[in-house]
């Protein structure tokens, strides 16, 4: 479904019954991409998973920038009258979800393999999806189309790539200060996109979070959404 929020639509899906829980995905992705997360946790909370802009079936906003991206979320939970949300950010969805939470009312902050530190590996990014084919090679197709799709519609969007640039080159850390929510810190131990030890770090300078590690790569909250499901 669609919401008209600051200058652009957005559009989402909503799912379960339960305190709200937003669900924030990483760049080149969308909402349809983690589906069986949001069925496994919409049995535990009412889900919305949402394209972020830019991205999916959402619009592109006129200011695309970190602060702006996080107002028309928020204006987003105003207009869906929402209210002790949780945040479950995956990837860059993560920085966003740091940024929002940073600004706005959050009951509890949840970051997978977030990104928010320099980031060097576009060799481990790339190859990402080729390796996921030899464990899921259905999931792994899907998610280079909707990877392509994204990567293209935003090919001549410089601002686009300025954030992009901003979110690879630039140290987070302060950012990171400013969360006071409850954060809980979930992590692949394979994770060769943003490598284990970058938790600790987030860990460090986000108050009152803990970090449990999973078995997995980058990508495990796709392929294991029940486990998400559970450690949440």
């Amino acid at each position: 479904m669609y919401i008209k929020v600051e200058d652009i639509k957005l559009f989402y899906t909503k799912m379960g019954k339960g305190q709200p829980l937003l669900l924030f995905h990483g760049i080149f992705a969308c909402s349809k991409i983690y589906e069986k997360v949001t069925k496994e946790l919409s049995k535990k909370y009412t889900v919305y998973s949402v394209d972020l802009p830019t991205h999916g079936k959402s619009e592109t906003p006129k200011n695309l920038s970190l602060t702006n991206i996080a107002k028309i979320l928020n204006e987003f939970v105003i207009k869906n009258k929402l209210k002790n949300i949780i945040i479950l950010g995956h990837s860059a969805g993560g920085l966003i979800a740091m940024e929002y939470a940073s600004k706005y009312k959050v009951k509890k902050l949840i970051l997978v393999d977030s990104a928010g530190l320099k980031y060097t590996g576009l060799y481990e990014l790339i190859i990402k999806n080729p390796r996921l084919f030899l464990k899921s090679p259905i999931m792994a197709t899907k998610m280079s189309l909707t990877a392509t799709y994204n990567y293209l519609r935003n090919l001549f969007n410089k601002d686009f790539w300025k954030l992009y640039k901003q979110g690879t080159t630039h140290e987070f850390i302060e950012l990171m200060k400013k969360v006071n929510c409850p954060t809980l810190i979930l992590w692949g131990k394979e994770d060769k996109v943003f490598p284990f030890e970058r938790s600790k770090i987030f860990k460090k300078n986000i108050k009152n979070s803990k970090i449990i590690g999973v078995k997995g790569e980058h990508d495990w909250i796709i392929l294991k959404p029940k486990q998400i499901s559970r450690l949440i």
